[in-house]
């Protein structure tokens, strides 16, 4: 038997309060879940776990700058003057930048709950349904999404560490930061100053040893850089790939990165996921002191993470049933950056991508942004 939800006003209708408040704590409460700040909170999503504690967070408007101080010190004999120029010094800056997003699902508009209530509809049922889905897709695919998108950046070609975002490509690093620079180094090679963290494989018969050896030596060149916590990310599909060439037993003994397991492979954890084309191997530096990417957020709490705006109010969240009325879901401003451009490399191991010099080819970065892109149609609607 259909509800009787008694005469429409306005587009408006009477609900039970209790209900309607209940309602409304329940959002609520499901809102302060996912925009929980505290580690008391876990992430169910493996993949925003795992590159979590590598997120320096940034709060502010867009266009905030994030200043790094690089600098070296250096010691003498002792007994001697000491030297004027006793240690050196420079400034960098990032420039980052954020955006919102709104839910073409989470509009409640007067016409909604009209509509609702002439098909003999709860729209209270409804708005709660909607709100646990919104949420879910917020915490499960927006949040790991756009974190992973930034790590998929592929900037262009050349320019200044501190220019652009994204793995390193072709960048000209100061020597201060490689443990040892030869003159005449082919770029991108090793003991390069100019660096290319876009990878192949260096035959066409597919990966072997040394091309992991390769990613550990050129990883292990950086200064401060602990290459025992290097990590590599990739798909089933290319676990089994690496399975399939690499015949030593598999170790499955208690690694674990970020509170994920891991398997070893050619002394390497190995972590699946899902965020990277198959046959694209991700590596990192796993260490929790290592700001991987920056993420700027508003500085007023309020305009953090997914809120409920009411369309004629500034209140943080509805408390009554005519503020829900004309409300939306809004992820405020946001904007992910890797800004740890040599603490993160790739390695294209699609046999057909071969390089001798173990450059990527266009293959391959066709590849990463695809997938940036295939990330990114998952949460967003483009608009024509």
């Amino acid at each position: 038997m259909a509800t009787d939800f008694g005469a429409i006003t306005s587009g408006n209708a009477m609900f039970n309060p209790q209900r309607v408040q209940d309602v409304l704590d329940n959002i609520q409460d499901g809102l302060d879940m996912v925009n929980d700040k505290t580690d008391a909170f876990e992430y169910k999503n493996a993949d925003y776990q795992l590159m979590l504690p590598h997120v320096v967070r940034v709060e502010g408007p867009s266009g905030t700058t994030l200043a790094f101080e690089d600098w070296q010190t250096f010691f003498q004999d002792a007994g001697v003057a000491i030297a004027q120029d006793d240690y050196n010094e420079s400034y960098n800056t990032w420039k980052l930048s954020s955006r919102s997003f709104e839910s073409r699902d989470g509009s409640f508009t007067p016409d909604f709950f009209k509509k609702q209530l002439k098909n003999r509809k709860d729209p209270l049922t409804i708005l709660q349904k909607r709100s646990e889905g919104i949420m879910k897709k917020y915490l499960n695919v927006f949040k790991p999404n756009f974190l992973w998108e930034a790590l998929l950046t592929v900037p262009t070609t050349a320019g200044d560490y501190y220019a652009k975002f994204g793995a390193l490509r072709n960048v000209v690093v100061d020597a201060s930061m490689l443990e040892n620079v030869v003159s005449g180094a082919s770029a991108g090679a090793l003991n390069s100053v100019t660096r290319l963290h876009f990878r192949a494989i260096a035959n066409n018969t597919g990966i072997e040893s040394d091309d992991l050896i390769f990613i550990k030596q050129y990883m292990n060149e950086y200064v401060g850089l602990d290459i025992n916590s290097l990590v590599m990310v990739g798909t089933m599909g290319t676990e089994a790939l690496l399975r399939g060439v690499f015949t030593a037993p598999v170790s499955v003994d208690n690694i674990a990165v970020n509170g994920i397991s891991a398997k070893g492979i050619e002394g390497i954890p190995f972590i699946t996921t899902k965020m990277l084309p198959d046959n694209i191997l991700m590596f990192f530096i796993a260490s929790p002191d290592e700001p991987i990417v920056a993420e700027l957020v508003n500085d007023v709490i309020d305009f953090q993470g997914l809120n409920v705006t009411p369309e004629k109010s500034l209140k943080k969240f509805p408390e009554t049933m005519e503020e829900v009325i004309g409300s939306k879901y809004v992820i405020e401003d946001i904007g992910d950056h890797l800004i740890g451009r040599h603490k993160v490399i790739f390695l294209d191991i699609t046999p057909a991508n071969f390089n001798a010099d173990r450059e990527m080819q266009a293959a391959g970065y066709t590849l990463l942004t695809a997938r940036k892109a295939g990330l990114r149609a998952q949460w967003k609607t483009a608009v024509i």
